[in-house]
């Protein structure tokens, strides 16, 4: 029964730590112990085949907390990719959905770019990704 009953409160421990540990309240973590949270892009967007052709990709903080999300820097073909924040990128919500669109118009080759995006988490760590897009038509 003993037996039981330590291991019951070892399991209780363990979820509890689990549960503290990806809260959007926790404290941030000390030197030693590495920030485990990134700027993640939970969907990629596939490569466009025609112009005027648009998809939408999300990206989120790993832990799940709401964030703003901020732009950085771009290169590659970016004249010939509109990106918007469908969410508004003042706003703190989680995920931001970003609308891709290889705008109309644009003459047949192969096309691609590069978005970097950076976000505060709650830890007040700056977490970074980047957005990957390419046309082939």
């Amino acid at each position: 029964m003993k037996k039981l009953l330590g291991i019951s409160l070892l399991v209780g421990w363990g979820l509890i730590t689990i549960i503290s540990n990806s809260s959007c309240s926790s404290t941030p973590s000390s030197p030693s112990t590495p920030d485990t949270i990134h700027l993640a892009f939970l969907t990629t967007i596939p490569t466009f085949h025609a112009a005027g052709v648009s998809d939408t990709s999300e990206i989120w903080l790993s832990c799940g907390c709401p964030f703003v999300l901020n732009a950085d820097q771009s290169s590659g073909d970016t004249g010939v990719f509109q990106i918007t924040d469908l969410d508004a990128m003042t706003t703190r919500t989680t995920p931001h959905n970003l609308h891709v669109l290889l705008k109309p118009g644009t003459p047949k080759g192969n096309y691609s770019a590069w978005y970097a995006y950076w976000a505060i988490d709650h830890l007040n760590g700056t977490d970074r990704d980047t957005l990957r897009v390419t046309a082939s038509f």
